[in-house]
């Protein structure tokens, strides 16, 4: 039981215009903000929502970043096999270009050194995979892409 007394109302007004005070100053400082939740506990349900969303978010620009290596990883060993591709193509127009019988001892002798040539480039280690450093320039390989889908390099280079 409360007891009566001159000063109650007064400090009754001063309790009710410091409270109004208080929600004064937390709605200018959303409002300046331009946030609605100051503090976790001014809106627990909507700060659950607000860390789904960003946990959402944060998985999304991960999607998004694999997906960009990925986009990579795959632009880069189409360039590889556009290559290798273009060097069997190359050299399959060697070999039919030379069963003609139309040319000199010494153009045969320059496309077999370039079919040579072409081949021993074609048997090269991808550079990811290879310990050399020297073989890392030159990007035409297809030992990465055989036929069993499996990730294994052929004994050795086709001839």
């Amino acid at each position: 039981m409360r007891r009566i007394s001159s000063a109650m109302n007064n400090m009754d007004t001063q309790s009710a215009l410091r409270l109004q005070e208080s929600r004064l100053n937390r709605a200018n400082n959303q409002i300046g903000s331009q946030r609605k939740i100051q503090q976790l506990r001014d809106d627990p349900i909507s700060a659950g929502h607000l860390v789904r969303y960003q946990s959402y978010l944060g998985r999304v620009n991960t999607f998004e970043k694999n997906a960009a290596t990925l986009t990579d990883q795959f632009s880069l060993r189409e360039g590889y096999m556009t290559n290798s591709l273009e060097i069997m193509q190359r050299v399959r127009e060697l070999a039919i270009t030379g069963a003609n019988g139309v040319y000199t001892p010494e153009d045969m002798k320059n496309m077999a050194m370039e079919k040579s040539i072409l081949s021993s480039r074609w048997g090269l280690a991808p550079p990811w995979q290879s310990g050399d450093s020297s073989q890392k320039s030159w990007p035409g390989d297809i030992r990465y892409c055989c036929t069993n889908g499996r990730d294994t390099a052929p004994a050795a280079p086709p001839r």
